[in-house]
């Protein structure tokens, strides 16, 4: 990963130029276990209306980062404005598991 990469996908998002962002994302390789990276890709899935990609990229940045308040916040979000039996059903989570957080 290098820095230049790194302003240049923040200042897509900044510009609300999500789709791009997401395309130069994919220039820092596999997001496995990187949470803020995770979350990036989350955020900008939320911003181009697919909850359910974003949850699952949000799902997977709290496993890997489990104390950071802002995935947490994102989570609790979408889910808010999806609804728990879509969030059940679209992200395979199991029905207690928006509690557990």
């Amino acid at each position: 990963m290098t820095r230049s990469l790194a302003d240049e996908v923040n200042a897509l998002i900044a510009a609300e130029r999500f789709a791009e962002a997401l395309g130069a994302m994919k220039g820092f390789g596999d997001p496995a276990g990187r949470g803020d990276l995770l979350q990036n890709i989350g955020v900008c899935h939320y911003r181009l209306g697919d909850h359910l990609t974003a949850l699952r990229h949000l799902r997977a940045a709290h496993q890997a980062d489990p104390a950071n308040a802002a995935t947490i916040a994102n989570i609790a979000l979408i889910s808010s404005e999806v609804g728990p039996a879509e969030v059940v059903a679209g992200a395979a989570l199991p029905p207690n598991t928006m509690n557990d957080l």
